[in-house]
């Protein structure tokens, strides 16, 4: 329960604080928390006695005793106002390139920084945590943040025992908070006011920036960047030069090639038998890869002569798709095939050997076709209509070219009630637009969402709530209208780029 993260500085608490409560315009009601929150920092929450805070805001007695009844009324006011914005801090400050778990460790670590800061905020937590009505806003609160967190890792339990878990570990954080920082872990500010973090030998002075030294990962030669694809994903997009075509990256599979309409009018040249059934052990759509199609089923992917219908090359793949299969997409020599259960993998386009496999921690169905934009894919999972599933980016470049099994990690995610399906993205330099899934079972909640992020790090840039229906379609921009077009269950929608 981070209350009064706002604080957490440099500088001296007293420094930071700079309220005025001369306006006599001032609301009662805002006038006394002022004066509460001044007078707690500065004196302590015990030592701060009534008749002080009724003087310096200004009230009558029967005006505080309306409003908050008691001193405690006033700690119960700031801890819900402070809540409102603790867990939003929190995931402000890990971004959604880490798992929801991270938000937990971050909003915890905070509340635990502030208490070392100063020994008034420190008794403020106590007494949040202490008392019986700020600490029952708070257990239940929390809560319903611990069941959104770690609910998708432990489906079977209900909102009462997340409650029950929070009274437990709000206890520990009170015993944490009561007991200083010691030898062996203290946090303290050095002689220029900086805070400086020991852990055992180890010494941290600037705990808001992290250094981080990136290598470049060993090239694999295997690899032969420089091949085109005629019909490189899902939309049929074109692939030259490690340059996307077909319309600038539309996302529009319209090609001029000739098709027949009768069966008097066609030939076929050749079959081949790949796969079976019509679910996960089905022949996927094919691409177009260096003049020979690329398509998988069951657990293999195939390269296969588009003249003669040959097969060049298999790869063995992980697992299986699903039902809902899509094509594999192709981008700067690598081929990339969406799995159950949550996985991507990462094959030589000539070869067909295996390069990297990422699994999402969440799971889900690969019912959604990879993006490629500038190096990364994007794509998305779904679990049910009102599970959350991941929307993902990973970067393609085989960081450990000896491994044919090495473990992708995700550059970052973006979790999401009711997963994506079929929700195919469309991504430039600087943001990927992708619908949702509505989270509930139907299709008229009016909670489908197109969110627009950042394709480097993740983060919200802009978002439309209350569509219609589940967008279940890939997002396509047309350069003659200048506009974004996609479809939800229930209706067809277009959003002019320039509204973004």
């Amino acid at each position: 329960m981070a209350m009064l993260y706002c604080w957490c500085t440099h500088q001296k608490v007293k420094d930071v604080i700079r309220i005025s409560i001369t306006s006599a315009s001032l609301p009662a009601k805002k006038r006394i928390l002022t004066v509460c929150v001044k007078l707690f920092l500065e004196k302590g929450y015990r030592r701060t006695t009534l008749a002080e805070i009724i003087e310096k805001a200004d009230v009558s007695y029967s005006t505080f005793q309306n409003i908050f009844r008691a001193k405690d009324g006033v700690l119960t006011e700031l801890v819900e106002f402070m809540f409102s914005n603790q867990f939003a801090m929190a995931r402000s400050m890990t971004g959604a390139q880490l798992p929801p778990v991270y938000i937990y460790a971050v909003e915890t670590a905070i509340q635990m920084t502030l208490t070392e800061l100063n020994e008034n905020l420190r008794e403020i937590y106590i007494e949040a945590y202490t008392q019986k009505e700020a600490s029952d806003y708070i257990f239940r609160e929390t809560a319903k943040e611990l069941q959104q967190i770690f609910g998708p890792y432990q489906p079977g339990r209900t909102a009462r025992d997340f409650y029950d878990m929070e009274i437990g570990s709000a206890s520990i954080m009170r015993g944490y908070m009561a007991h200083p920082c010691d030898a062996e872990l203290t946090l303290e500010k050095d002689e220029n006011g900086q805070v400086v973090l020991k852990l055992g030998e180890e010494t941290f002075t600037d705990l808001h920036a992290v250094q981080i030294k990136l290598d470049a990962a060993e090239e694999n030669k295997k690899i032969q960047h420089n091949l085109n694809a005629e019909w490189a994903d899902f939309r049929g997009t074109s692939y030259t030069g490690a340059t996307m075509g077909g319309g600038m990256n539309s996302n529009n599979g319209v090609t001029d090639a000739k098709t027949p309409v009768t069966a008097e009018n066609g030939m076929m040249y050749w079959a081949v038998k790949l796969g079976e059934g019509y679910s996960d052990g089905a022949v996927s759509n094919p691409i177009l890869v260096d003049d020979c199609l690329i398509v998988y089923a069951g657990d293999h992917i195939y390269r296969v002569n588009k003249d003669t219908g040959a097969v060049e090359a298999t790869g063995q793949m992980a697992g299986k798709s699903s039902f809902a299969i899509n094509g594999p997409t192709y981008a700067d020599g690598i081929v990339l095939v969406g799995l159950s259960n949550g996985r991507i993998q990462a094959f030589n386009a000539k070869t067909l050997e295996s390069l990297w496999l990422y699994t999402d921690p969440l799971g889900g169905q690969p019912n959604c076709p990879i993006t490629y934009e500038d190096g990364y894919l994007y794509t998305g999972f779904w679990r049910s209509e009102e599970s959350p599933a991941n929307f993902v980016c990973l970067s393609i470049t085989d960081e450990d070219p000896a491994r044919t099994d090495e473990e992708k990690t995700a550059c970052w995610y973006w979790t999401t009630p009711g997963g994506y399906y079929w929700a195919g993205a469309y991504a430039c330099e600087d943001y990927v637009l992708v619908g949702t899934d509505d989270g509930a079972d139907g299709s008229k909640s009016m909670t489908g969402s197109l969110l627009m992020l950042d394709a480097k790090t993740g983060r919200l840039l802009d978002k439309w709530d209350g569509l219609c229906g589940d967008v279940r379609s890939t997002i396509c921009y047309d350069k003659a209208t200048d506009a974004f077009c996609f479809t939800t269950t229930v209706s067809y929608t277009h959003l002019r780029a320039h509204e973004t």
